[in-house]
């Protein structure tokens, strides 16, 4: 079932690449006590998400940081943590949106937003979401209706709404 607004976000892990190598990150560590908003990607260097989704949440996410709006943007794809830093390599997103691997889509499963794309070569998945997350209470949730969409997830398409909340 899917998550709704008012939900908590599920206790789970994530994975990333750091300088003494593989680290995990905890769900109380990525939103206790924080806004944060969430990109939840289908994949690293997958066309959308590299030609659009990631690449037009970068000024935004400076935009909302400087405002004052969140503490944190983070983009999770159920990727390893070597494609997810060399994607950011890729995109240029510096420090600007943490990149956090979704180990088996566990994540993703535990918001009932996991999607089987096998048939495409890429197991078990993400679908394209949005969180806006405050204090690990989930007030914001978009989704798109196919993982190639993005229509719901765009970064115009929560400005207001987070703006709003």
């Amino acid at each position: 079932m899917q998550v709704n607004a008012g939900d908590a976000v599920p206790d789970g892990e994530f994975k990333r690449l750091g300088a003494e190598g593989i680290e995990t990150v905890t769900t109380a560590d990525v939103f206790a006590g924080k806004r944060v908003l969430v990109i939840g990607v289908v994949g690293a260097f997958t066309p959308v998400c590299t030609a659009r989704h990631l690449p037009e949440y970068l000024p935004y996410s400076e935009e909302l940081t400087k405002a004052g709006l969140v503490d944190a943007v983070v983009c999770v794809s159920a990727v390893d943590p070597f494609v997810m830093k060399a994607w950011g390599r890729e995109v240029g997103v510096g420090d600007t949106i943490a990149l956090l691997t979704d180990t088996n889509a566990a994540f993703a499963e535990s918001l009932g937003l996991a999607v089987d794309l096998s048939d495409l070569g890429l197991g078990r998945r993400s679908t394209r979401y949005a969180l806006f997350v405050d204090d690990g209470v989930i007030e914001i949730v978009r989704v798109e209706a196919q993982p190639g969409d993005l229509e719901r997830t765009s970064a115009d398409a929560l400005r207001e709404l987070i703006e709003e909340s």
